[in-house]
C-alpha cells in the first residue's frame, strides 16, 4: 500500500476518539490527552486506547506496541507527586519515556527542549566540521551557500522554543557564530556583530521572533492558513471588549496568567507578543504582505534577508 492510500485508509481513526485528540502526520500518529490531573488523563487514555485497538481490529491492522511510547507532560513538582500505573495495550506495557522524537523535535516531559537543543547543537557542530574541512578549497560565496544548505535548515526548523531557557538557546547562537567565523576565516577576536554584518546574517533570536510573528498571523487570519493553535488567538473585537485608542481591531485577548511558568506557554506569549506589534503590521491581512512588513521590522539592518 502506497503512502497516499495508507493516509486515506487510516484517516477516519479520529472518529473513534471522544476524550482525546489524534494528531496524524503520515504514519506518525500521536494521541493527546489532557485533564485536571494524572488520574483523569490516564483514564481517558485507557478508554481511548481500547477504542483504537477495536478500530484497528475492524480495519485489519495491528499496533506495534514496542514502538508505542507514553510521554507524560507536566511540571517537575506535579510529575514527582504522581503514582504511576502502567498503560496496557493488548496485555503489553507501553514504555514510559522522559523524551520522545516527534516530527524531528525531541519533546521532553517538562517541555524545556533541553534535550532537543543539545542534540541540535551537536548535529550543527558536526555540519560545521564538514564546512571547516572544505573551507580552504572554496571561496566565501560557496562557503555561505554550504552553510545555508547544511547548517541553517537545522537551526530554522521549528525554532519557536517558547519554554526554552536562554542558557540553552545561547548554545545554538554560539554554533552560528562558529559557522560565521569559518565562512569569513576570521579569528576569535572579531566581534560577533561584525561577523553577522559582513555576511548579511541575522541573529537566531531575531529569526525566532520573525517565525513567531508569522505563526501568530497564521492563527488570526486568513482562514485557510490557520493552524492547530487557533484557540489561543481570539480577537478582542469578536467579544464584548471595548477597543481603546491604544488598541487595534486585530489585538487578541491575553489570558490572565500570573505564574511565571504559565507565561512561557504559547497561549500567553503568543497573544502578548502579537499585541506589541506595530499597528500597520497587525492590520495587514494578506500573509505575503505581512511577511514583507514584519521582515523589515525584525531585520532592519539586513537587505534581502531570506524568509
Amino acid at each position: 500500500m502506497g503512502p497516499l492510500l495508507f493516509i486515506i485508509y487510516i484517516n477516519d481513526i479520529t472518529k473513534c476518539l471522544s476524550k482525546c485528540t489524534a494528531k496524524l502526520h503520515a504514519d506518525d500518529t500521536a494521541i493527546v490527552a489532557s485533564g485536571n490531573g494524572y488520574i483523569d488523563v490516564m483514564l481517558s487514555l485507557r478508554i481511548e486506547m481500547s477504542n483504537i485497538v477495536e478500530w484497528l481490529r475492524l480495519n485489519k491492522l495491528t499496533l506495534n506496541v514496542k514502538k508505542t511510547k507514553l510521554l507524560i507532560l507536566g511540571t517537575l513538582h506535579k510529575l514527582s507527586r504522581i503514582k504511576y500505573s502502567p498503560l496496557m495495550i493488548c496485555n503489553e506495557v507501553v514504555e514510559r519515556v522522559d523524551y520522545f522524537k516527534y516530527l524531528g523535535i525531541f519533546l521532553d516531559k517538562n517541555l524545556t527542549f533541553n534535550h532537543h537543543i543539545d542534540k541540535l547543537y551537536k548535529q550543527t557542530c558536526s555540519k560545521i566540521g564538514l564546512l571547516k574541512r572544505v573551507r580552504y578549497l572554496t571561496d566565501r560565496p560557496t562557503a555561505l551557500t554550504l552553510y545555508k544548505s547544511l547548517v541553517l535548515p537545522h537551526l530554522d526548523y521549528c525554532d519557536v522554543y517558547t519554554t526554552a531557557k536562554q542558557e540553552s538557546l545561547s548554545k545554538l547562537q554560539t554554533a552560528q557564530n562558529i559557522a560565521c567565523r569559518t565562512i569569513l576565516l576570521a579569528d576569535k577576536l572579531m566581534p560577533t556583530n561584525v561577523l553577522h554584518e559582513s555576511l548579511n546574517m541575522s541573529l537566531l533570536a531575531d529569526q525566532r521572533n520573525f517565525h513567531f510573528g508569522n505563526l501568530c498571523h497564521k492563527n488570526i487570519f486568513p482562514e485557510e492558513m490557520r493552524t492547530g493553535l487557533i484557540n489561543f488567538f481570539k480577537l478582542k473585537s469578536d467579544g464584548n471588549i471595548r477597543i481603546s485608542h491604544r488598541m487595534t481591531a486585530k489585538d487578541v485577548v491575553v489570558p490572565d496568567i500570573r505564574l511565571q511558568l504559565g507565561r512561557k506557554s504559547i497561549g500567553y506569549r503568543g497573544p502578548a507578543f502579537w499585541n506589541k506589534l506595530p499597528k500597520y503590521s497587525k492590520d495587514t491581512e494578506k500573509f505575503s504582505s505581512f511577511v514583507t512588513k514584519w521582515k523589515c521590522i525584525c531585520f532592519p539592518n539586513f537587505e534581502n534577508h531570506p524568509t
